[in-house]
């Protein structure tokens, strides 16, 4: 699959370290993980002091799926963040989604039970529908070229313009940002890649890991 480290200055001596992961399966080697991060901060040359605080989880991604069946399961009860899918298709973060519907939901309160249902339905189908060009994306990162090769997809995304990138992450790609993404230098085989964009086979699966 793909890894990459970021790091996050929290204060002046403070720093978060993450390793991340997109794999196919919900396995990660925990041990290993901190040895990346101690690794890594060792190439940069910093003296880790001492440890503040430890995470790891494991977040959706979206390759494809069937929204109105899966709302139909939930039989009425309204659902929200990961429970209701509402989570960038790539990224798997949910913390705008939450915010923006907690906003949503305050901003007109449902009368009823039945009420909240269908406002979280409905808001959660509208993000299923803005966010296909992200499934797309996925398709071809996790099921088009060979795995060993997968990291050039990354390395030029992050070569890309620094507005895009922001635009990537807040969900909001334009017009122009999905040609660009879809244009130049394929990162992965044509062929494959077409073959990627038109699985529909909602059983697939895909992970990030931090």
């Amino acid at each position: 699959g793909y890894r990459f480290v970021y790091t996050l200055p929290l204060t002046p001596d403070t720093l978060l370290i993450e390793d991340t992961h997109y794999i196919d399966s919900a396995t990660l080697d925990h041990d290993r993980a901190r040895e990346n991060i101690a690794g890594y901060a060792r190439l940069q040359g910093w003296q880790l002091a001492t440890l503040e605080r430890e995470e790891r989880g494991n977040l959706p991604i979206t390759l494809t799926g069937a929204p109105q069946a899966f709302w139909r399961e939930a039989q009425g009860v309204a659902r929200a963040g990961l429970r209701a899918g509402l989570f960038h298709a790539t990224t798997g973060y949910s913390l705008p989604h939450a915010a923006t519907l907690a906003d949503l939901i305050a901003a007109q309160p449902p009368a009823s039970s039945a009420a909240l249902y269908a406002l979280t339905a409905d808001y959660a189908q509208r993000q299923w529908r803005r966010q296909r060009f992200f499934r797309l994306l996925n398709r071809m990162l996790f099921l088009a070229g060979k795995p060993d090769r997968r990291w050039q997809v990354m390395q030029r995304f992050y070569g890309l313009n620094a507005g895009l990138i922001a635009r990537f992450y807040a969900g909001r790609l334009t017009p122009m940002d999905m040609a660009r993404l879809l244009t130049g230098k394929p990162p992965v085989p044509v062929g494959e890649a077409m073959q990627a964009v038109l699985k529909q086979t909602p059983r697939l699966r895909a992970f990030h890991h931090d």
